[in-house]
């Protein structure tokens, strides 16, 4: 759901109620604990004619899981609903109307290109297997809500929704009206790059992890062997040809399940 596409923050928070599990049934009570006021005030907010002051509009955005842009906009909204003026607020409604006019012309581009991250953008995506993990799972069905991913996850929901802001403001998922879904965009990192080593090392701790709670759906594999040099050369070609393969036939076409392939060779 496109804030943009609202020029009044309550039918924004109203819709986006909507497409929450059970249309939102006990979110107005979630949504009075993480602004620190009581429900019947959020309730006489989104059902009546009072509004949120700007700092409990800074808090609903990050409960809501804005970026940086959408942020600014829907203060931009609360501004505008409380302006005590005529003057004042055909100015926001001016300020509005730009906001809209180049978010309309700039969505196409921006939808539309591969988005290069910044090496401060890619020292935070690639230090913790969580942000990838995230990203692919609101690929799959029945994940696209903040709190299907929490109890997915088992983690905090001010966690998830530190990961999913950079995500979405990153344009790595994208935030519509069906809830979160991972971004055209595809992530590579060259052979030499900085961040290989922490985006592996990361998987591998997961991948350590699970050793430790084997399933028979498991697969873990490790053979120490004395090997001509022949044979070495052999077995990593065969092994970069088969993950060349397999690259080639993993889409992200009807995803059902979140999954991680570690395969190590090495001499010593």
């Amino acid at each position: 759901m496109n804030i943009f596409n609202f020029n009044d923050y309550k039918k924004f928070v109203q819709n986006w109620l909507e497409k929450q599990p059970k249309r939102g049934h006990g979110y107005y009570a979630k949504m009075a604990e993480a602004l620190g006021i009581s429900a019947v005030m959020v309730s006489q907010v989104f059902s009546g004619s009072k509004n949120l002051s700007l700092e409990h509009g800074f808090l609903l955005a990050d409960f809501l899981g804005l970026n940086t842009a959408e942020k600014s906009y829907l203060l931009l909204l609360i501004n505008y609903e409380k302006a005590g003026s005529h003057h004042l607020r055909e100015h926001f409604k001016n300020e509005i109307k730009q906001i809209q006019k180049e978010k309309t012309e700039n969505l196409k581009a921006i939808v539309g290109e591969d988005i290069s991250l910044s090496e401060t953008d890619k020292a935070i995506f690639y230090s913790s297997w969580l942000y990838s993990a995230i990203r692919l799972q609101t690929s799959i069905e029945g994940f696209q809500s903040v709190e299907a991913l929490v109890k997915r996850f088992q983690l905090p929901r001010e966690e998830i929704m530190s990961k999913l802001n950079f995500l979405v403001e990153k344009k790595l998922c994208l935030l519509s009206e069906d809830g979160y879904r991972m971004g055209p965009q595809r992530t590579h990192l060259e052979a030499n790059s900085p961040y290989i080593k922490p985006r592996q090392v990361s998987w591998r701790v997961k991948a350590f992890e699970k050793m430790e709670m084997p399933k028979s759906s498991y697969l873990f594999y490790t053979a120490p062997m004395s090997i001509s040099e022949e044979h070495y050369t052999e077995l990593r070609r065969r092994l970069t040809e088969v993950i060349a393969e397999l690259g080639s036939k993993i889409t992200q076409r009807d995803p059902e399940k979140l999954a991680c392939l570690n395969i190590d060779l090495f001499d010593l």
